[in-house]
């Protein structure tokens, strides 16, 4: 069934369209609460955003963020 691979495709892009969002604003305003970058990305729910981003990324925000702190780049 085609369309819905489209829609997961879909999903899919989206999800990693908000994530790049996140590192972006937490490479510009490392002093914002994750809490913040969530809602900014468009995920009312914290800790959902903190699955799709691990789901994206392979990592937790938070390691995200300590890599970040030291100076090491995003994959």
């Amino acid at each position: 069934m085609q369309p819905t691979q489209n829609r997961q495709t879909d999903s899919q892009n989206k999800t990693e369209l908000r994530t790049q969002s996140a590192w972006r604003a937490d490479s510009a305003s490392p002093g914002l609460r994750l809490t913040d970058i969530s809602l900014l990305v468009g995920y009312a729910d914290q800790s959902y955003f903190t699955k799709m981003f691990k789901r994206v990324t392979g990592e937790l925000p938070r390691d995200y963020r300590a890599r970040l702190l030291r100076g090491e780049e995003p994959e």
